[in-house]
């Protein structure tokens, strides 16, 4: 018997809020290559994000995650 997978959203706990929002900002400064500081690459990722700059890269993990929500909302009845 073969069984579907249905990704299901569900509401994000406020201490992992933050836990994700870190790692989204570390992981876009680890990916930047520009030659300066690891410090200097958080601060620049932390500005762009608060300005809403659309070459932030954590802007963009955070607008996949909440399109995939929305895409999987159909499946929102199989959580119990």
């Amino acid at each position: 018997m073969r069984r579907n997978k249905f990704i299901v959203p569900f509401l994000i706990r406020p201490n992992r809020r933050i836990y994700l929002a870190i790692k989204w900002f570390v992981t876009s400064a680890k990916k930047n290559s520009k030659k300066i500081s690891m410090p200097d690459k958080l601060i620049n990722e932390i500005v762009a994000t608060l300005k809403k700059n659309p070459k932030s890269q954590s802007l963009d993990q955070k607008k996949q995650n909440e399109s995939q929500a929305v895409l999987n909302k159909s499946n929102l009845h199989f959580r119990w």
